[in-house]
């Protein structure tokens, strides 16, 4: 009989334990260090989580709220991955009650 590898419900985890950005690994310096988008990408992600926190929001609703998938919405809540896009942003944004600003400084 073939292992179930798959995650249990996210339910079952709380945010905070998940998602606490101080326990990211150090990146090196130099050659090897972190790109500024993984900085920026762990800002986003911290203000998203913290707002789902005061909206009440587990990862499962947000994911209905935003239509989509749960693996999507842990794509979109890994602060190493880079992989994301405005309009998902906007989406989130919007169902967060935010607006989404995006500058040149």
């Amino acid at each position: 009989m073939k292992e179930n590898f798959m995650k249990p419900d996210f339910d079952d985890y709380e945010l905070q334990d998940e998602y606490d950005l101080g326990k990211l690994p150090i990146m090196p310096k130099g050659r090897y260090a972190q790109p500024k988008f993984a900085v920026v990408k762990q800002t986003l992600v911290f203000q998203i989580v913290q707002l789902m926190r005061e909206k009440n929001f587990s990862k499962t609703a947000m994911a209905k709220q935003l239509n989509t998938s749960l693996a999507t919405l842990d794509k979109l809540l890994d602060p190493m991955n880079s992989a994301v896009t405005l309009q998902m942003l906007e989406r989130v944004a919007l169902v967060l009650g935010k607006q989404l600003r995006v500058e040149f400084v």
